[in-house]
């Protein structure tokens, strides 16, 4: 239950191809709901406000933080226009390693 709990709702990291389909599931997800009830229907309105705010915090805010970006891009992804350009942005950029973390590390392994 625990491991289903943190592949729904991702916090410490994301990697490329995690980010890139949890990205184009979410959004199809809702261009196909769009597509079934319409854009009149307020429950649509509702679902897609969810949607946008788990994309926004369990999307790109780990992958965010994984490429050593600051949380108010969480929070910017909520602007669409924003959105669009961070998310393809995240896509393609590096993960930021911290190789002082890093050396830690292998110490104690070793």
């Amino acid at each position: 239950m625990k491991s289903l709990l943190r592949f729904i709702f991702p916090w410490r990291s994301l990697g490329r191809l995690d980010y890139t389909v949890r990205i184009l599931v979410c959004t199809s997800s809702v261009v196909l709901l769009y597509y079934w009830r319409g854009l009149d229907d307020p429950a649509c309105d509702v679902a897609m406000l969810i949607m946008w705010h788990y994309i926004a915090f369990f999307v790109i805010w780990p992958r965010a933080r994984q490429c050593g970006l600051p949380f108010i891009t969480a929070i910017l992804a909520l602007v669409p226009l924003f959105y669009i350009f961070l998310s393809v942005a995240l896509m393609f950029r590096p993960p930021k390693y911290d190789f002082e973390h890093a050396s830690e590390q292998g110490a104690v392994q070793t």
